[in-house]
């Protein structure tokens, strides 16, 4: 296997195309919005806003207009596959427990099709593109983005049929377990799990704690604001502490409607999500320390509302804002989508596999209400 050093060692795809359709739009905004607004992704940042000789030949057949869009996909291309290639040579190298079924996994995942623009692999081959998908929306980012245009195109279809009168909302917040934290964790673990039974990885335990403590209350705040149908989304990025040491962080998020909002009922909502210092305002807590809970809400008929609170905005939108029609929250590097990309090529090899180990089988997104019936058609391909 190859190893990447820089971009110029990516060579399994040109781009032919940056394509303008709006689920084109979509799919990089989801990707690159939500690197370029993440303060983690300073890499991705860096090395866009100022692309060496070697990255600029990747797009320089593309016309001027395209490039920008083009020298993001790169850079995102190389990081992501810069951190499995890595990963696959230690596993190679080393005595991992699962090392033959993780090398096939990262190896599916190296060589997926990139998304965001139509591409064409280097040289000949006779599988077919759609073949070379790896289907892991956790580690692919490409796949992420697959997953999130899949996503929209359900629940528009039944949104924005009929958007009078519904409003929709989002909640974003993250947690970071400290090691004071930690030991609420721990305490969880052994009174509600059989005394002899192992305390497992500090990461599969958390995993467990968010999901069955704290993703509950997510919804109950989500509920107390009217919002009876959405998703609960679940995603694990990296974490650097103040001390240098490594670790991960949680993201959950809530996407919802409410069903039949009058004026009156939006100027209260309005009001609650707006004032964050005001007592009452729906925040999560954990270990009884309140968890910044970002809440975000615009009417159904805002066209880029539902759009921009799932996937996100990029960060020129400057969506119109005030009481009556547009975002309850003003966009400043536009809109965070609950299912903004993590920059999970930041993960050391042994945090992805540990990772990928403690995710196996975590849903990204789990319905409920009214939501449930119409993704369940979309993942049965029903109409």
């Amino acid at each position: 296997m190859n190893t990447i050093e820089t971009p110029a060692d990516i060579k399994d795809w040109v781009i032919t195309t940056i394509g303008q359709r709006p689920t084109d739009h979509l799919v990089r905004d989801n990707l690159f919005g939500s690197l370029i607004r993440d303060p983690r992704a300073f890499a991705f940042q860096a090395m866009t806003r100022k692309p060496e000789d070697y990255i600029l030949g990747h797009v320089s057949h593309l016309p001027e207009k395209h490039q920008r869009q083009a020298i993001n996909l790169v850079v995102l291309q190389y990081l992501h596959r810069r951190r499995i290639a890595q990963t696959l040579e230690g596993l190679q190298n080393g005595r991992h427990p699962s090392r033959q079924a993780f090398s096939k996994t990262l190896r599916t995942v190296l060589d997926c099709v990139p998304v965001g623009a139509l591409v064409k692999p280097k040289t000949k081959t006779k599988v077919p593109l759609e073949r070379q998908i790896c289907k892991n929306a956790k580690l692919c980012p490409w796949c992420h983005a697959r997953q999130v245009l899949r996503l929209y195109e359900a629940l528009s279809s039944d949104l924005l049929k009929s958007p009078d009168g519904r409003v929709v909302a989002s909640a974003r917040a993250a947690i970071v377990w400290t090691p004071e934290n930690m030991k609420l964790v721990d305490a969880w673990w052994q009174l509600t799990r059989q005394p002899e039974k192992a305390l497992g990885c500090d990461l599969s335990r958390q995993i467990r704690y968010v999901n069955e403590e704290v993703k509950p209350v997510l919804r109950d705040l989500g509920e107390s604001l009217g919002i009876r149908s959405g998703i609960l989304t679940y995603h694990l990025g990296p974490h650097k502490f103040d001390d240098g040491n490594l670790g991960f962080r949680h993201h959950l998020g809530l996407l919802g409607e409410i069903p039949s909002c009058s004026n009156e009922d939006w100027h209260k909502l309005y009001d609650v999500i707006q004032n964050r210092l005001r007592p009452g305002y729906p925040n999560l807590e954990v270990n009884r320390q309140p968890v910044f809970t970002e809440w975000i809400a615009a009417p159904a008929h805002v066209l880029s509302a539902l759009r921009g609170l799932l996937a996100g905005s990029s960060v020129g939108y400057t969506g119109k804002v005030d009481t009556e029609g547009a975002f309850s929250e003003p966009p400043r590097d536009g809109i965070p989508g609950v299912f903004s990309l993590q920059p999970t090529y930041l993960f050391t090899s042994e945090q992805l596999l540990q990772y990928a180990t403690a995710t196996k089988g975590l849903q990204a997104y789990t319905p409920f209400g009214a939501w449930k019936k119409v993704l369940g058609k979309a993942a049965r391909g029903k109409p």
